[in-house]
């Protein structure tokens, strides 16, 4: 990709990013797992890139894939295969690749994709767009907003979040334990794990270390040091919750904010370094 916005666009991807006005509906972020670095990806323990994609994948609200290189159509045919990732996926394809019916990429992963949904692929046409053969430097972006716009909107319609946490898929935990985040404010490592085995889920710190990186990649959560403390904090800007979380054997409001003021109050008590952490990431003061 080209980092300039004023340079031509070398893709239909690379386009996509250049549109002055995004066709992805209001208030939704644009997450590419390229911006993470390979650093972080490794110290989070992860063995390759593909894991790190995939985990981050399931808790994106929509994964949208331009397959037109050798890479992406390497990331097509493991999301096709991957049940939950392919129930969120929307691939932008150019004809000459899709209308090949000796292909395995039509026959195959794209196929596959259209069987489960059927606004799961859209075609685009080159000449429709600009792309001149192999140059793509004259690609219309207003065309190519006007052309995806209703694709993502008809793909969004289709999905379905689920409601229940099931233990099984990477994107429910990593919902579970900003979740856990924004309920108790500010939590270690140790105290997250314990959290999760109370609702089934044993993962060991290396998998959490993966979880979290997947968190601070769309901004849901970061871990930072205070003093000699290491604590995991959830976006206090989060207009929603990841998830809801109903405690029993203690006496707590039933009411989300009022639960949530009672245990910064207990932090306040019993662990004011605790306190002035949550209240130094949101932004107040006491």
């Amino acid at each position: 990709m080209t980092n300039a916005l004023g340079d031509p666009p070398i893709s239909i991807r690379d386009a996509f990013y250049k549109i002055p006005e995004t066709p992805i509906p209001q208030g939704a972020d644009l997450i590419r797992a390229e911006d993470t670095s390979a650093f972080f990806v490794k110290s989070a323990m992860y063995n390759d890139y593909l894991q790190f994609e995939n985990d981050l994948a399931q808790i994106c609200e929509l994964i949208l894939l331009f397959c037109e290189s050798e890479s992406s159509f390497a990331e097509l045919g493991a999301f096709a295969s991957h049940e939950e990732i392919a129930s969120k996926t929307l691939v932008v394809v150019q004809d000459q690749y899709f209308n090949d019916e000796t292909s395995y990429i039509k026959l195959g992963p794209l196929q596959s994709l259209i069987n489960r949904n059927s606004t799961s692929v859209f075609t685009i046409n080159d000449g429709d767009i600009g792309i001149n053969g192999k140059n793509y430097s004259g690609i219309k972006l207003t065309t190519l907003k006007e052309r995806l716009k209703s694709p993502i909107e008809k793909r969004l319609e289709t999905l379905k979040e689920h409601t229940r946490l099931n233990v099984a898929r990477e994107g429910h935990i990593i919902k579970m334990i900003v979740g856990f985040l924004q309920e108790f404010g500010a939590l270690s490592r140790d105290e997250i794990l314990l959290s999760l085995q109370h609702v089934g889920i044993n993962i060991d710190n290396d998998r959490l270390s993966g979880y979290l990186l997947c968190a601070a990649a769309v901004g849901w959560a970061k871990e930072a040091r205070k003093g000699d403390r290491v604590f995991c904090f959830a976006n206090p800007k989060a207009q929603n919750d990841a998830a809801q979380i109903s405690l029993s054997g203690v006496q707590l409001p039933k009411n989300v904010k009022r639960r949530r003021a009672v245990i910064r109050d207990y932090w306040d008590e019993h662990d004011n370094d605790r306190f002035r952490s949550i209240a130094e990431y949101d932004g107040i003061a006491k």
